[in-house]
C-alpha cells in the first residue's frame, strides 16, 4: 500500500475532513480513528497520526517548515492503491486548510503547491 502524508493544523480532525469530503460528493465511512473514502470503484483509507509517528519521519528543518506553514500540526495518512484518486483527495483537503503534503514519491511542499502540480478533477472540487 502507498501513502500520502498530510500535515494539517492541530485543530482539524477526522470529523472536519469527513464533513468536507462528504460535501464534495465523496462517500465517507467514519469510525473514531479512520475514514474510508470512496467514489465509484476508487477507495482510500485516512487515519490521523495519533501516536506522533510522523515527527520521526522528518528532519528538524522539515518539521520547522511544517510548523511555519501550519503551526501546531497533526498528521493524516492517506493509504491508497489508486494514485490519481489519492492525489485528488489530497488536493481537496489542501484546498480546505493550510497544509504540507509529502506524497512519498518526491513531492514535499505546501498544499497550494500540491494543488498546482496535481489539480483535482472537476468532480472533486
Amino acid at each position: 500500500m502507498n501513502s500520502i502524508l498530510i500535515c494539517l493544523p492541530g485543530s482539524v480532525g477526522l470529523p472536519e475532513v469527513a464533513s468536507e469530503l462528504r460535501s464534495r460528493d465523496y462517500s465517507v465511512e467514519a469510525s473514531p480513528t479512520r475514514l474510508v473514502v470512496t467514489r465509484g470503484e476508487a477507495k482510500l483509507w485516512a487515519e490521523f497520526d495519533s501516536s506522533g509517528e510522523l515527527l520521526s519521519e522528518y528532519e528538524p528543518e522539515e518539521i520547522e517548515l511544517i510548523r511555519r506553514a501550519v503551526g501546531d500540526f497533526s498528521g493524516i495518512i492517506l493509504d491508497y492503491r489508486d494514485v490519481r484518486f489519492a492525489n485528488e483527495v489530497a488536493a481537496v483537503i489542501a484546498m480546505c486548510w493550510p497544509c504540507v503534503i509529502d506524497d512519498e514519491r518526491g513531492f514535499f511542499g505546501s498544499g497550494e503547491q500540491f494543488v498546482e502540480v496535481f489539480p483535482p478533477s472537476s468532480r472533486g472540487s
